[in-house]
Order: structure tokens, then C-alpha cells, then sequence
């Protein structure tokens, strides 16, 4: 129970990670593309470039929606990039997550059949 609670915590500061990672992404592309309109150049040479830029950032945001069939929303992405860095911590740390999944199971199913209310834990 331990180990699994140690890679749940690892997998969410990882997916946590990963989001800000995007953010400083975004927050670059803007500064860059700000500095380019209104000191480097002007806006009628850098209006095609912020198009494509734009319209490449809206693609992979679709795409993501297709592919994956999930919203394109924070708690979607951040929910799938910590179920693949669970995962990878899954097969790095060789924890066997389909016996613990069997076990955690039983547990719930003999503390329904007492009667007990037994606090689920977190299913990632």
C-alpha cells in the first residue's frame, strides 16, 4: 500500500510537471511572438506567422481530441499524462498493479459483506 501511495504522489507531481511545462510553452510562444509584432518587426509582415502559429496550436488541441476521445480540457490532459507517468513508475518499480487492483477488490467486497464502511482509496 505504501509503494502504491509513493508512485500515485510521484505520478501526480510528474503530470503536474508536465502541465506547467505546456503553460511555459504557451507563455513563450506569446512573449516571442509579441516581441516579433511590436519590436523586431510589424504587424503586417508577422500576421501570417501568428495565423499558422495559432492554427497549428488549435490542430493539436483537436487532434488530442480526436485521437484520444477525451475533452481537451486541463483535468483531461493532466488525468492522462498521470495515468501514463503511473503507468511507466508502474513498470520501472515493477509493482504488480493487477494483483493490488485483485486484493484492494476483496477488501471492499468482504467489508461490504460485513456491513463496514470501508474508505475507498483513490483509484488512479
Amino acid at each position: 500500500m505504501k509503494k502504491k501511495l509513493v508512485l500515485d504522489v510521484r505520478s501526480k507531481r510528474r503530470a503536474k510537471w508536465w502541465m506547467r511545462t505546456a503553460l511555459g510553452y504557451l507563455i513563450i510562444q506569446f512573449s516571442i511572438l509579441a516581441r516579433m509584432v511590436w519590436i523586431d518587426f510589424n504587424w503586417d509582415i508577422m500576421e501570417p506567422v501568428t495565423y499558422f502559429v495559432g492554427v497549428f496550436t488549435l490542430l493539436f488541441g483537436f487532434s488530442f481530441f480526436v485521437l484520444y476521445d477525451q475533452d481537451y480540457t486541463y483535468h483531461a490532459l493532466e488525468r492522462r499524462q498521470q495515468m501514463l507517468a503511473l503507468r511507466r513508475l508502474y513498470i520501472s518499480e515493477e509493482f504488480n498493479w493487477k494483483k493490488w487492483n485483485n486484493l484492494n477488490n476483496r477488501v471492499q467486497l468482504i467489508s461490504k459483506l460485513l456491513g463496514e464502511n470501508v474508505v475507498e482509496p483513490n483509484k488512479n
